[in-house]
């Protein structure tokens, strides 16, 4: 519902959570979950370009944690 109302806005609070999140979360089930909330984000108008900017500077950020980067490659980015 909030979706339909409120899209930027919920967009945004998506990559708030997901950004913060990703400093915390250190094993394949919380990159999954990560990986979740980016495909939701790539739903919204304008989200996957935002998607695939974050994609992007998590691969710049975390590119020695190998099973975050696996679980980008398999959501496509």
């Amino acid at each position: 519902m909030l979706k339909q109302k409120f899209p930027e806005q919920m967009r945004e609070a998506y990559i708030a959570y997901i950004r913060k999140q990703a400093d915390i979360v250190s094993d394949r089930k919380g990159y999954q979950y990560l990986m979740k909330y980016l495909k939701k984000i790539k739903a919204y108008p304008g989200g996957h370009e935002m998607a695939a900017s974050i994609a992007a500077e998590w691969r710049a950020c975390y590119y020695r944690r190998p099973a975050m980067m696996d679980e980008l490659r398999k959501v496509g980015f």
